[in-house]
């Protein structure tokens, strides 16, 4: 009879610890979920002003695409990012991931939801796959 008992005792506080534990861990891991996420966006937007300057500091009117996809290169290599940089009218002139001949097939950005965003606000971003490069969690932000 006592053993039975003690079996009882223990199966009902190991179904509350068990509980209590899986109560934990979905609250921690939404909130580390966004704390992570508000992390990288930050982290990114100090990355991105820095890149902006770099940017401002050798881009001339002249410049040839040639010249500003070595430099989103070299951005991309520093900051183990994709870095794209493209004209106001959605042109692409560099990017990190593709080489010349790639760039010249890639369609116009003007109207992807992160150029669009960063027209009107200054910043934008989304979320997809990249066809282009494969990613599946492609993040974007210009």
């Amino acid at each position: 009879m006592r053993l039975n008992i003690h079996y009882k005792i223990n199966l009902i506080f190991g179904s509350i610890v068990a509980i209590i534990l899986f109560g934990i861990y979905i609250y921690l891991n939404s909130s580390l979920q966004k704390y992570t996420y508000r992390r990288i966006e930050t982290n990114l937007l100090k990355e991105i002003s820095l890149s902006k300057s770099f940017v401002k500091q050798y881009y001339t009117k002249d410049a040839q695409s040639r010249e500003l996809d070595k430099i989103a290169d070299k951005i991309g290599e520093d900051l183990g990012l994709r870095v794209t940089i493209i004209k106001l009218d959605g042109t692409v002139l560099g990017d990190s991931e593709l080489n010349e001949k790639e760039l010249k097939l890639l369609e116009n950005h003007l109207y992807r939801p992160e150029v669009q965003q960063a027209l009107h606000s200054g910043t934008g971003e989304s979320r997809r796959f990249s066809t282009k490069i494969g990613r599946a969690s492609c993040r974007e932000r210009v």
